[in-house]
């Protein structure tokens, strides 16, 4: 039991991050020096970019290849989100900046500004691109006037990856998914299919306790899988408790793959995701770049819909695979990033 505690010890700050932004993400090395996100002096005449986020490793990656691609034509404005950043005080930067484009980065953000257009009395609003949240499909009658691009790596594509650097089969994949994201679920087991590769669902509780999820990730070992997927979803993980008695005894138990979709779940401390795939940055920022240029030349309207990452980094815990299953070693500098 100690053994599990101090292991979720070592693995809990970095998916605080996870459990609170669910999308803002880390690495799960040692914290580099404080990011500092200027912005260039205003220039007359330019039209602005408001950008909201959260400072991070990760959005400091998104807003440098957004402003990058776009800061000869445009003024990149930034309004910094944290813990007493209000609605209103979004609303305020917009109306102190006249915009013609509002970029959000991560789920509180989005929120936030959510509630913003809900209490506005204005009859229109800039349009607006969504990066960094979790679980987007279609922003139609959540934001007005918005696009997006997805956080979550189609599934299809990390198991595809997996199979190509483990030398063993994966045929099935077994994933616990809260029952809310049924839909999202059925759609990637169609996708996997494709690949002829089965994914194997359990579902709990759109609040599933301890017992509930242990009980999933029991079932789940019975079932003779191959790999095992975990979902970006913080649900997942809403206590610490669940963490130590849930999900990290039961996949040591299971001594399988585990794919994750958030580089701090792969690292060298504790078991826990053995390859990842997660979007790239500062391509990120490119991709969202290329959307704003879109918007411009259609008239600034934006139609709900929400595109997928265009570039991805893999990431694998090359001890973990070497002990447990069976390397592909000639694949091995096909990585982006390794953990050792």
């Amino acid at each position: 039991m100690a053994a599990r505690v101090n292991a979720a010890g070592r693995i809990i700050a970095a998916l605080a991050l996870w459990l609170t932004a669910c999308a803002t993400l880390h690495s799960a090395s040692p914290e580099p020096p404080p990011i500092t996100i200027t912005d260039a002096s205003r220039r007359p005449g330019l039209p602005v970019i408001l950008v909201v986020l959260p400072v991070t490793t990760d959005t400091y990656d998104v807003w440098r290849g957004l402003r990058d691609e776009l800061g000869d034509d445009y003024d990149i404005v930034t309004l910094h989100f944290d813990a007493t950043t209000t609605p209103q005080g979004i609303g305020n930067a917009i109306a102190a900046t006249h915009p013609m484009c509002v970029v959000l980065m991560n789920n509180p953000t989005v929120r936030a500004y959510e509630q913003w257009q809900h209490a506005s009395t204005l009859t229109g609003f800039p349009p607006t691109v969504v990066l960094m949240a979790s679980f987007l499909s279609d922003l139609n009658g959540r934001i007005a006037n918005a696009a997006g691009i997805a956080y979550e790596v189609p599934a299809i594509t990390m198991f595809v990856n997996m199979r190509s650097f483990l030398d063993r089969p994966t045929r099935r994949i077994g994933v616990v998914y809260r029952q809310p994201l049924h839909t999202f679920i059925e759609n990637q087991r169609t996708l996997a299919a494709i690949e002829n590769i089965e994914l194997v669902p359990f579902a709990v509780g759109a609040h599933p306790s301890t017992r509930e999820l242990d009980s999933a990730l029991r079932r789940l070992r019975a079932a003779k899988v191959d790999a095992i997927w975990v979902p970006n979803d913080n649900g997942l993980f809403a206590t610490r408790d669940q963490l130590v008695h849930a999900w990290l005894p039961n996949l040591k138990a299971a001594k399988l793959p585990v794919a994750v979709g958030v580089r701090a779940l792969v690292n060298a401390q504790v078991p826990f995701g053995t390859f990842a795939v997660v979007p790239d940055h500062e391509a990120m920022g490119v991709q969202a770049a290329n959307m704003i240029v879109d918007l411009a030349s259609s008239g600034w309207h934006a139609d709900g819909k929400v595109a997928l990452p265009i570039s991805v980094k893999t990431i694998l815990n090359v001890p973990l695979a070497r002990e447990l299953y069976r390397l592909r070693e000639d694949q091995v500098s096909r990585l982006d990033f390794v953990v050792q």
